[in-house]
């Protein structure tokens, strides 16, 4: 943030349960950057955990469209839109 004297960010939690963990780790993380940086966190959206992803990464393939069915890749999609329109 420095390079870019950029203070905002977007934040995006990955490999959580559901959306009331990734506000958990949100909130924790808000606490230390709120402590300890002069930069503002804005929640983004939670990718939750998925295996398909995992397999995905052993076929060294991408995961969004070997299963696009899957919550992990709905809720990219999902952030994706928010961040486009």
């Amino acid at each position: 943030h420095k390079s870019t004297m950029r203070r905002d960010f977007r934040i995006i939690v990955n490999m959580v349960r559901d959306e009331r963990e990734a506000l958990d780790v949100y909130r924790k993380l808000l606490l230390v950057t709120d402590r300890f940086l002069d930069v503002s966190l804005d929640f983004g959206g939670f990718i939750p955990s998925d295996k398909n992803v995992n397999l995905a990464i052993k076929k060294q393939r991408l995961w969004a469209e070997s299963y696009p069915d899957t919550f992990a890749t709905k809720a990219l999609q999902q952030i994706c839109d928010r961040l486009v329109y």
